[in-house]
């Protein structure tokens, strides 16, 4: 017993001091993934409708005047960020375009958008708005999904709603 001992203190102090943040990151983002993969979740097509009717209802809120155009779908696999094995989650993002905003304007949709996703328990991540290309993203409390507004000083204003990480099929293990 006392030789088992003598070799795991050798091993134990083997590893340099400089090496312990990493391997105490490395154990908590393990336990975390082992944690997050024991619960279920949406599924993608409910990711997928969540975030259209985020859509929809900022469209609502806008100006009859500012059309919507959806520019892109992605769904992006997640990896764990030491090894950079795939965890089995993705996090599914539609982005859009709000035609129709000119540059006097551009301020507008920040302020109907920021006021009504703060009454749906929106919290506020990043708040650039006072730059000439200003971007406003916020997150919602409990659930994860984040929208972003990205503007230009041209006038181009563009909206993202992103999923949290889920998996496909909503189980703990990916199956499909």
């Amino acid at each position: 017993m006392g030789r088992l001992r003598e070799s795991a203190r050798t091993a134990r102090l083997a590893v340099s001091p400089k090496v312990w943040p990493i391997l105490a990151l490395d154990l908590v983002i393990r336990i975390q993934t082992r944690i997050s993969g024991l619960r279920s979740t949406i599924t993608a097509e409910q990711a997928h409708a969540i975030i259209d009717d985020l859509i929809a209802e900022a469209a609502s809120r806008l100006p009859a005047d500012i059309t919507v155009i959806r520019r892109a779908t992605r769904s992006d696999p997640c990896y764990e960020s030491l090894s950079r094995r795939a965890t089995g989650h993705v996090v599914i993002e539609h982005e859009v375009e709000l035609v129709g905003v000119t540059a006097p304007t551009l301020p507008m949709p920040f302020e109907v958008l920021s006021a009504h996703w703060s009454s749906r328990g929106f919290d506020v991540v990043r708040d650039f708005r006072d730059r000439s290309d200003p971007s406003l993203v916020m997150e919602q409390r409990g659930s994860g999904f984040r929208v972003t507004l990205k503007g230009y000083d041209r006038g181009d204003v563009y909206l993202s709603v992103r999923s949290p990480r889920i998996r496909p099929n909503g189980n703990r293990r990916n199956s499909g």
